[in-house]
């Protein structure tokens, strides 16, 4: 019995009335906020369940009814992070938890775990829908597009699971570049649910995604067809800037740089759009021009090699020297941080917990321009492993970053 359970002073003598009607007292209290957890997770009040259940982990820290609880709970609201921190307390789960615990994986992105617990599941029920329905998401994201497809394909003859199996069909084809087949799985989904209803697609970027798909597929009058549908329904510098390469591939030049130019008025950061803009200037000798549009891409995309290369051409073309050989200078520093990303990428597959993963980590932090915090991550893998050449090599990168 644990020090805080002591101290309820539990009385086992029966002439101790008043301390033994005490404890029946307090017991009641600790059995009611388990009852209030469980009441609360039963009609979806997540918060208060953690919060009932949390009270009950207090004098109960061994409780595991209400840890699950809090796991659940946790899992509910999309508290990856946390749900993620509940689950891996737990050396055995049921098959509900586990496929919690395996979508929560897949939501923090560590996606081998993830595949392989959805393995294990789809073993013990292979006819699954759901788990088909996750287990093939999780797939597509580690790249496995034809046993995704496969499950997909499976998933497609449960009647109320046809329109996600198109859906992810449909991504899936994309990105094995079967560009006519994704069009034709989004046409479904359209033909069955004008409306785009069915919260399982993805409305926010369904029409980008089947326009892209007969761009790619080389239907530009499709593409154009369906583009513009989607920019009555939802605009986007996204759309705009797929419209503007239909009618680049159609050589209609003046209405693509339109739409183009709508892009950037709906969004000053969209890199795409700014990027093909300096090229239309570039083609036409503006070099200055096109200088400015990428030095605007820059700001918003400091990290980004393509942006950096066409600013030293375009510096090249103005005939602005100094400025071209301090954009060579971040051009060598971005393939550098390339170089090393991909070095750490390979060794962090074969060892996941080891330091190269921290010092990825420190990558994105600059990536987003979140200095400080990289360079406190480096030092700290420095300290417990000072000969890591990486973490060597990205402190002097980021040296330059901060200077920059």
């Amino acid at each position: 019995m644990s020090s805080h359970r002591s101290r309820l002073f539990y009385c086992v003598s029966a002439g101790v009335i008043l301390l033994a009607g005490f404890s029946a007292c307090v017991g009641w209290w600790r059995t009611a906020a388990l009852r209030d957890a469980r009441a609360a997770y039963a009609r979806g009040a997540w918060d208060a369940a953690i919060t009932h259940a949390a009270r009950h982990l207090r004098a109960h820290a061994d409780s595991r009814e209400a840890a699950l609880l809090i796991a659940r709970s946790d899992f509910a609201v999309g508290r990856w992070d946390e749900a993620e921190r509940r689950y891996e307390q737990f050396a055995d789960l049921n098959a509900k938890d586990r496929e919690f615990y395996a979508a929560t994986l897949a939501h923090r992105g560590r996606w081998a775990e993830a595949a392989e617990l959805y393995a294990t599941l789809a073993r013990e029920k292979p006819d699954d829908p759901e788990l088909m329905q996750q287990r093939a998401a999780v797939l597509m994201s580690l790249g496995q597009n034809d046993r995704a497809i496969e499950l997909c394909e499976r998933l497609a003859g449960f009647p109320a699971y046809r329109r996600s199996a198109y859906f992810l069909l449909a991504n899936a084809s994309y990105q094995q570049r079967e560009f006519a087949r994704a069009a034709e799985c989004f046409e479904w989904i359209l033909a069955t649910d004008p409306e785009l209803a069915d919260p399982r697609v993805l409305r926010s970027t369904f029409w980008q995604d089947l326009g892209s798909a007969w761009l790619s597929s080389g239907r530009l009058d499709l593409a154009q067809k369906r583009l513009e549908q989607g920019l009555v329904l939802v605009p986007s510098a996204e759309l705009l800037d797929l419209l503007a390469q239909v009618h680049a591939a159609q050589r209609h030049d003046e209405l693509a740089e339109r739409y183009w130019l709508q892009a950037v008025d709906e969004r000053p950061d969209y890199v795409p759009a700014l990027r093909a803009l300096a090229q239309r200037a570039l083609a036409r000798s503006s070099a200055d021009q096109a200088a400015a549009y990428l030095e605007q891409a820059a700001r918003f995309a400091p990290w980004d090699l393509a942006v950096r290369s066409d600013l030293v051409t375009a510096y090249e073309r103005a005939g602005r020297e100094p400025d071209a050989e301090s954009a060579r200078a971040k051009v060598q520093q971005l393939r550098a941080l390339e170089d090393l990303r991909q070095e750490l990428t390979a060794v962090a597959r074969t060892r996941p917990d080891g330091p190269e993963t921290r010092v990825l980590a420190a990558i994105d932090h600059v990536e987003q321009s979140r200095y400080a915090e990289a360079e406190t991550t480096l030092r700290e893998v420095l300290r417990s492993h000072p000969g890591l050449g990486a973490a060597q090599r990205m402190l002097i990168i980021l040296s330059g970053a901060s200077a920059d």
